[in-house]
């Protein structure tokens, strides 16, 4: 993949999470974050080719959104504002990159705590980009 897709992604769930800021979204967790979200590119299944195209008509672009929190509860709300931002998005521009769907892949899968007892969660999604070389 040619670009940043998680650069794409975080403006949506800055915007989705009311007191959320700028640090507490990264790439990865970091021991000094307490709450926090972050974004990892997965996996993208084979681009679609359209007949006598070279280039690609289609991406398919998988992204992880991990989340930590020491309230599950909270947790939940934050989840249900993600999904709402995030899930069955489409025709979504940026970067002059054209989304046509974001959808979750599965539920939210539980992966305990962390050293601090914090709580951690992720859950998948899959993007359709239209010609996004």
């Amino acid at each position: 993949m040619a670009f940043d897709i998680l650069a794409d992604i975080t403006p949506l769930i800055l915007s989705a999470i009311p007191g959320l800021n700028a640090l507490q979204v990264a790439g990865e967790f970091t021991v000094d974050q307490g709450n926090c979200i972050a974004l990892a590119h997965v996996r993208s299944p084979s681009p679609v080719h359209t007949f006598g195209a070279q280039k690609a008509a289609l991406i398919r672009p998988t992204f992880r959104v991990d989340m930590r929190h020491e309230h599950e509860a909270t947790m939940h709300i934050w989840w249900d504002y993600i999904k709402l931002a995030l899930d069955g998005k489409t025709d979504y521009t940026i970067n002059s990159r054209r989304y046509l769907i974001i959808y979750q892949e599965g539920d939210i899968v539980d992966l305990g705590r962390d050293e601090n007892r914090r709580h951690i969660h992720v859950l998948y999604f899959k993007t359709e980009i239209a010609n996004a070389y």
